[in-house]
């Protein structure tokens, strides 16, 4: 024999490195390895599947102004996506397969700087600007020339630092040290002018008043609360969508609210699906989760005739699998 290893080693050597395989492997499947080194596995990711769907037009109540009951047989159904977040082995490998799940990094769904209670928060806040934004949008669709007032900004939910707990959600601002305070934008400004330590008075148009002391940190993001603007309207609206969160039922909420203003009807006798983010002026915005929500309005068990996407999505629907034929409008 030459020089070199000793043949006897070699068996030794394959059974370490098999034993050292499996290790590693079972450090994996226990979620060992930190998400920052390995981002494939299930302890770092989610589950993304097709939601529940929820006809929004008995969610959409508009009082002060005459209304029109929508069409028989007319629906507008909300398109959501639901998501897991304790992924197993098994769950993991299946939404990897899954002609209507997708799995993501679980940071894409809940950011690592940010607490539970302020994904909620952030959720909650999106879901409310989206309605006031359908409202203004709605209105500028009936009224094409005239502009409404502004009015204040309306706290949207608190967060972990909010400086504004003692006013409730819904509450509007309309003073800053006694100077009017008429959109989100105004207000940012005038926070950002003021140096750190400083002490505000906030005041609201139901005329309570709180002093708060400024910071960096929350100024940046209004005092540490979700906000949104408020314009004058002829006609409130309130919608019982129940827990679902986020801006992509917006221009859900603005057909919905322009069906009930309207006698001549957008969607008669359809059974309509949508999702896209809406503008006050009327701009119609991508979203998350269409995968999930062409899926869920494709089941052959679903009654979805028609889904409204957003223009920018469209690309996704190389992706998209549904059971039945169904009309796919951007």
């Amino acid at each position: 024999m030459g020089s070199g290893e000793v043949p006897g080693n070699r068996p030794f050597r394959r059974l370490w490195l098999l034993a050292a395989v499996f290790a590693f492997v079972g450090f994996v499947v226990a979620g060992g390895v930190p998400c920052g080194l390995l981002t494939a596995q299930p302890a770092c990711s989610v589950v993304i599947s097709p939601g529940p769907t929820t006809d929004v037009l008995p969610a959409v109540t508009v009082t002060g102004v005459e209304t029109f009951e929508p069409a028989r047989g007319s629906a507008l159904n909300m398109a959501t996506i639901a998501v897991a977040e304790r992924v197993t082995w098994r769950g993991y490998l299946a939404g990897l397969r899954s002609q209507s799940d997708d799995v993501a990094p679980r940071t894409a769904v809940f950011p690592k700087d940010e607490t539970r209670f302020d994904t909620q928060a952030r959720n909650n806040a999106s879901m409310r600007s989206s309605q006031l934004a359908a409202e203004q949008a709605a209105f500028g669709v009936l009224n094409e020339n005239v502009v409404p007032a502004p009015v204040g900004v309306e706290i949207t939910a608190h967060t972990s630092t909010s400086l504004l707990t003692e006013l409730p959600v819904g509450t509007v601002i309309n003073q800053l040290n006694d100077v009017p305070i008429v959109n989100v934008d105004g207000f940012q400004r005038r926070l950002a002018a003021q140096a750190d330590g400083t002490q505000v008075t906030i005041g609201t148009t139901d005329g309570r008043q709180v002093t708060v002391i400024l910071t960096g940190d929350t100024t940046q993001q209004i005092l540490g609360a979700h906000v949104a603007d408020v314009v004058s309207l002829p006609f409130s609206v309130t919608v019982d969508a129940g827990v679902v969160g986020g801006p992509s039922a917006g221009l859900l909420f603005g057909i919905a609210i322009i069906e009930r203003l309207t006698q001549q009807q957008l969607i008669p006798g359809l059974v309509v699906s949508a999702t896209g983010t809406l503008q006050a002026n009327g701009t119609v915005g991508p979203v998350g989760g269409i995968r999930q929500k062409l899926f869920a309005a494709g089941t052959r068990e679903s009654a979805v005739e028609v889904f409204l996407l957003p223009q920018a999505n469209v690309s996704e629907l190389s992706r998209a699998t549904v059971e039945r034929d169904l009309v796919v409008v951007p």
